[in-house]
C-alpha cells in the first residue's frame, strides 16, 4: 500500500506543531495508517518524524549520507564506517528504489528492522533481494 506524506508534514514548523495543528485530519489519518501498518504507537511515530525532519535539515530528501547518520542514531550503533552495510540498509528502506527514503519508508523500515517478527524480516529481505538482482 502506497502512502503519501501530507504537505503539512513537509513544512518547516516543529514536528510536534505540525502533527497537532487544528487542520490536521489528513495527518492524523496518516498516523493511524502508519500505526496500523507498523509496530509503532502514535508517540513513537511522532518521535521518528521529529528525527526524520531534524536529519533532513534544509533539504527535502533523505540521501544516503543523511540516512547514514539517521540509521546510526536509530540503531544506537556506529555503522558509519561500513559503507557497504549502510548501502544495504539504505536499499532495504528505499522500497520504491527512487534513491530517496521517504518518511513512510523510514517508519516502515524501522518497524521491520527494530520490532518486526522473523517472518516480516524475511519477507522484507526477500523483497530487497529481488530489487537488487
Amino acid at each position: 500500500m502506497a502512502y503519501e506524506v501530507p504537505e503539512a508534514l513537509i513544512q518547516r514548523k516543529s514536528p510536534r506543531e505540525q502533527l497537532r495543528e487544528k487542520n490536521s485530519r489528513q495527518i492524523q489519518r496518516s498516523l493511524r495508517e502508519l500505526q496500523h501498518e507498523t509496530h509503532f504507537g502514535k508517540l513513537e511515530i511522532e518521535d521518528l518524524y521529529a528525527k526524520y525532519v531534524t536529519k533532513l535539515g534544509q533539504g527535502n530528501q533523505m540521501t544516503p549520507d543523511i540516512f547514514k547518520s539517521a540509521i546510526a542514531e536509530l540503531m544506537d550503533v556506529d555503522i558509519t564506517e561500513n559503507e557497504e552495510l549502510v548501502e544495504r540498509y539504505y536499499k532495504f528502506f528505499d522500497t520504491d528504489s527512487n534513491g530517496n527514503v521517504s518518511f513512510v519508508e523510514f517508519v516502515t523500515g524501522a518497524s521491520v528492522l527494530l520490532k518486526g517478527t522473523a517472518l516480516e524480516k524475511i519477507k522484507r529481505m526477500l523483497f530487497y533481494s529481488i530489487l537488487t538482482f
